[in-house]
């Protein structure tokens, strides 16, 4: 059976003690498969078949020892276009990993890099230029309907692992998917999630329990937002966040707006200000 592979991983939280909570994980698979079946079965076929007749297989391998970690395996049956079948045996991994990508950025905070991410897959694919557009609408048509997959797939993010890692044997480049964009696809409004930048930030208040920070609007004197802390280093004791209040904390974080507001920020590390 002619196939191609991707990995699929999660790291952080209750992942780090390679263990997971089950019926998140099982929300995972089942949105992951709902996703390459819609988006690969478009791809190979131009249309989206009903299930029954569906020319792609999603399997999972055994997980991994030591890792909450397994392999997603598509199998090609009869009925893939000719002139498609050699573009998915060649780069079929990479594929279905910037078609997860646009999915989830998609609805997660990140429409522009999600139209990058669907250019990338008619790279792959080798669509001409004539097609490409007709291409493209159907894949974003397909895209467009996969919001409660996009969900399903980061279920265990933010709740039971830190993050989503994707990663295909075609390429080294894994992509990862945290919780900034799990929050934006979970949310009902439209929020839009910013990339890793430095911010200075002023601390008002700590809630130790919650792990958030209250901070100063670094844009909007006196406008104060909340600061969640995803950095490990907030259960060390004594630590920067603990000793941070009415303090400068310099952090690397990222930053969710609402209507081009700032709405919540994200903190993966910080040092006292100098």
């Amino acid at each position: 059976m002619e196939q191609f592979r991707i990995n699929i991983r999660f790291d952080g939280l209750d992942a780090d003690d390679h263990v997971i909570d089950m019926r998140l994980f099982g929300e995972a698979m089942i949105g992951l498969e709902k996703t390459l079946s819609a988006g690969l079965n478009a791809l190979a076929t131009g249309s989206v078949p009903p299930r029954s007749k569906l020319m792609l297989a999603i399997k999972a391998t055994p997980p991994r020892d030591g890792c909450v970690q397994l392999d997603a395996v598509i199998e090609l049956a009869q009925g893939v276009l000719p002139i498609l079948k050699p573009a998915l045996l060649a780069a079929g991994g990479a594929i279905a990993k910037h078609l997860i990508s646009a999915t989830i950025k998609r609805f997660g905070g990140s429409r522009g890099q999600s139209a990058s991410e669907v250019e990338k897959v008619l790279d792959l694919m080798k669509v001409e230029k004539d097609d490409r557009q007709r291409e493209r609408e159907t894949l974003l048509g397909v895209i467009d309907r996969l919001r409660p997959a996009a969900v399903q797939m980061m279920a265990p993010v933010g709740r039971s692992a830190e993050q989503l890692t994707i990663t295909s044997a075609n390429d080294d480049d894994p992509t990862v998917f945290d919780v900034p964009m799990a929050q934006a696809l979970r949310s009902r409004s439209d929020l839009e999630v910013s990339e890793m930048q430095p911010m200075r930030l002023k601390v008002d208040g700590i809630t130790v329990h919650t792990r958030t920070l209250k901070v100063e609007d670094p844009n909007v004197p006196g406008r104060y937002v909340t600061a969640e802390v995803r950095d490990p280093a907030f259960t060390d004791g004594e630590n920067v966040y603990t000793q941070s209040v009415t303090k400068m904390l310099d952090v690397q974080a990222k930053a969710t707006y609402r209507e081009g507001i700032l709405h919540r920020i994200h903190i993966m590390d910080a040092k006292a200000a100098a």
